[in-house]
């Protein structure tokens, strides 16, 4: 296998994990020294303007990975190929949260991590062995490479933490979706298992779900109601024997809290126990919820219950259940590969025929003609 064919592969699992690119530069452009970053329109003009801009040049043909960073703590890392005339770069991205909003979306690595990529880059492209003590440095607030990397080791994971948690806990939608910090899983962060690499990072993505709960309960997301959404999670988790499901699983776990936390910040006190039930019912559809069931969950007679409902919502709390049943069968047919029989069953519905003529009377197709029309 040559190198280009190594660092196709290598690039492929990175993407696997991470929103990162591996860049091949050859030649090295001309107008590099006028790159600028901060208008630069995608990855590779990113790169390209951070190293031109700490003096990286390919004719220099330096034999070791080179990290680059900005004042943002925005990063990338650089190695040759043996004929000296390539250069491979990959991200950008950063080691540890942003100082401000410099306008770069970009994924946040913790130091282990991008250390192993960095290794990994050398060796795919020349096929020779480094550890850190060959790294070198560019730019930055540190007045040399060892200083950097020891500043680097110890804050990039815990505020990457402190600032998921922030965004569960204040119901911070928006920050989510810059996608300025994103759940990692292949970083170390201490030994949870019995060495096993998968194991490892179910029981990380167990740890991050645990603590999103409680953050998620002080920001005001009923307690059941965050319990339930966690052993939610925690059933996706344990099933799946796949890394990027599984990083695929904690992320949509973060952005799930963040939207409760969220909706139960500008739910009115009136309407709480209506936003209760609604939350309740979406969390057991596929465990046969019941009008009791939610009447006791929200401390109310299932009578009172549904007259406060209906006033609030328009329709009967039953139809609100049915609509929702039908919602959820609707995804499911559309998603999964579960039997027509095993999602009636699943949804409370007494046979799948029973199911078939609900379904047919609000779409107008089977179930089985719906999930074909969607995968065709």
């Amino acid at each position: 296998m040559g190198a280009e064919e190594r660092i196709g592969f290598l690039g492929e699992l990175i993407a696997a994990c991470h929103d990162l690119r591996i860049h091949r530069i050859e030649p090295w452009p001309r107008e590099a020294a006028e790159c600028d970053s901060a208008t630069a329109q995608n990855g590779e003009e990113t790169v390209v303007a951070m190293l031109s801009l700490h003096g990286y040049r390919s004719e220099e043909n330096r034999r070791h990975p080179v990290f680059v960073t900005d004042e943002h703590n925005l990063t990338c890392i650089a190695v040759y190929d043996p004929d000296g005339k390539t250069v491979y770069t990959l991200g950008p991205f950063f080691l540890s949260l942003p100082t401000e909003d410099c306008g770069v979306c970009a994924e946040t690595l913790s130091f282990t991590q991008a250390v192993e990529y960095a290794i990994m880059l050398q060796y795919a492209a020349s096929l020779e062995r480094v550890d850190i003590d060959a790294f070198e440095y560019l730019g930055g607030e540190s007045g040399n490479r060892e200083s950097w990397f020891s500043s680097a080791r110890p804050h990039g994971t815990y505020e990457l933490e402190q600032e998921m948690l922030r965004q569960v806990r204040e119901g911070d939608v928006e920050a989510v979706r810059r996608s300025m910090t994103r759940i990692t899983l292949t970083g170390r962060i201490g030994k949870l298992g019995d060495g096993d690499p998968l194991r490892q990072a179910k029981n990380a993505a167990f740890v991050g779900l645990v603590l999103f709960s409680r953050a998620a309960i002080e920001g005001g997301v009923p307690p059941e109601i965050s319990y339930d959404l966690t052993d939610h999670y925690f059933q996706l988790v344990e099933q799946t024997d796949d890394f990027s499901e599984l990083r695929r699983i904690s992320q949509l776990s973060q952005r799930d809290f963040v939207e409760r936390v969220r909706r139960a910040r500008i739910v009115s006190e009136p309407s709480k126990a209506i936003a209760l039930c609604k939350e309740y019912i979406e969390m057991h559809l596929e465990d046969g919820v019941t009008l009791r069931d939610v009447a006791d969950v929200c401390g109310y007679a299932p009578y009172y219950l549904s007259r406060k409902f209906k006033a609030a919502e328009g329709l009967t709390l039953k139809r609100y259940i049915d609509r929702r049943r039908l919602v959820r069968a609707e995804f499911l047919l559309r998603t999964s590969s579960r039997s027509i029989r095993d999602i009636a069953q699943g949804l409370g519905y007494s046979s799948a025929s029973h199911f078939a003529e609900i379904f047919h009377a609000a779409y107008a197709m089977t179930p089985g003609d719906f999930r074909a029309h969607h995968r065709s």
